[in-house]
């Protein structure tokens, strides 16, 4: 009798919320789901979108709190920044707190990526799909 196959590694992801910005979560997402071999959920959903909208400060660094501490890393767009300040440094400061890694990946320009997302980020990628899961991997 052979041995069953070991189960993959599911690596869950807490995809910040600048990857509401058009469709660059499905898209993150899909790129990611092309390979066969990375298996990933991610802690995004209508509800948090909601939240991080309308809730006060304490309300959405409970939620970010919540929702980082049981994922594996967190992956951020840049580019972004000057759109989703506020709520990227929530995010950046509760990472730093949880000790969890954080990948910026650089979907546009580099050079619209904000100094402060770049020495908050344990690693910079570019828009790749083989480059963005080779970091993930790295650093968890």
């Amino acid at each position: 009798m052979g041995s069953k196959p070991a189960n993959p590694r599911v690596y869950k992801l807490f995809m910040s919320h600048t990857w509401n910005h058009g469709n660059a979560f499905f898209e993150l997402y899909t790129l990611l789901g092309r390979n066969k071999s990375f298996h990933h959920l991610s802690t995004l959903s209508p509800r948090t979108l909601s939240i991080m909208r309308y809730g006060s400060s304490e309300i959405r660094h409970e939620h970010i709190t919540r929702k980082m501490k049981n994922c594996d890393i967190v992956l951020v767009m840049c580019g972004l920044y000057s759109a989703y300040g506020e709520t990227m440094r929530e995010e950046m400061e509760v990472c730093k707190e949880l000790g969890k890694p954080m990948i910026a990946i650089e979907r546009y320009n580099e050079k619209l990526t904000s100094p402060l997302v770049k020495e908050s980020a344990d690693r910079v990628v570019p828009w790749n799909s083989r480059r963005i899961i080779r970091a993930i991997k790295e650093l968890t």
